[in-house]
């Protein structure tokens, strides 16, 4: 099975210290760098950063043509992480996406 998140999710569950609840929902989450970027970098010291960075249950995994980020990004007036999603599950024909947007 093939699960895609945004990064809502992922600090939600961060920050009521349920973030364990997707690995054992799901053997891998996949995330693109944006979402990783917006929860682990931007994010850092924040509720989820650490925990995000050091799963295993976590795969980065980058758009195929990313030069459909800002386009899209543009047309539809969502946030890179989450239309990277998008993308990347529509990519992969992901069997789940989650996201609280």
């Amino acid at each position: 099975m093939t699960v895609l998140s945004d990064s809502s999710p992922l600090l939600t569950l961060a920050k009521i210290k349920r973030l364990e609840l997707l690995p054992q929902l799901y053997q891998t989450v996949t995330i693109t760098p944006e979402v990783y970027a917006e929860v682990v970098v931007r994010g850092a010291g924040l509720a989820g950063a650490s925990q995000i960075s050091e799963a295993r249950w976590i795969n980065v995994r980058p758009v195929h043509e990313p030069a459909r980020l800002a386009s899209a990004q543009q047309r539809f007036g969502l946030g890179i992480g989450e239309v990277s999603v998008i993308i990347l599950g529509r990519e992969l024909r992901a069997d789940l996406l989650r996201s609280t947007t």
